[in-house]
């Protein structure tokens, strides 16, 4: 049994800081903040999990307050990217050139929908 996303609001050195927004009905923003790796990334994806489960029309997850992002937090997202089932569900706000960085490195960049903004991946474009 999962148990419910507490958000834990902003993030302490070497933790994860979650909020969760719902801007309108069926889509949901989770802002994450802190660093996203190795030990964090299992806090996001129960949150992710729970987040996908009733099949939101929009997922946005704003990473602009994430100040390192790890292979493990990519691992995350990919996951949550193949639970969508392809559906263009999962949408990823990675405006940090640092983050971003990642995500073109390993070749994310053009398997994951990524957006400049949070305001952005909410119109889609």
């Amino acid at each position: 049994m999962s148990q419910p996303l507490v958000p834990t609001g902003q993030a302490q050195p070497g933790s994860l800081g979650l909020a969760i927004d719902r801007p309108e009905p069926e889509v949901t923003v989770l802002t994450v903040s802190g660093e996203l790796d190795m030990l964090t990334a299992p806090q996001l994806a129960a949150s992710l999990e729970q987040l996908l489960a009733p099949a939101p029309r929009t997922l946005v997850v704003d990473l602009g307050g994430v100040t390192f992002l790890g292979s493990a937090g990519l691992a995350v997202l990919v996951t949550a990217h193949e639970r969508a089932q392809g559906r263009e569900v999962l949408r990823i706000a990675a405006g940090n050139r640092q983050i971003r960085r990642a995500f073109t490195m390993t070749g994310l960049d053009s398997l994951l929908a990524l957006y400049e903004s949070r305001e952005a991946a909410l119109s889609g474009a």
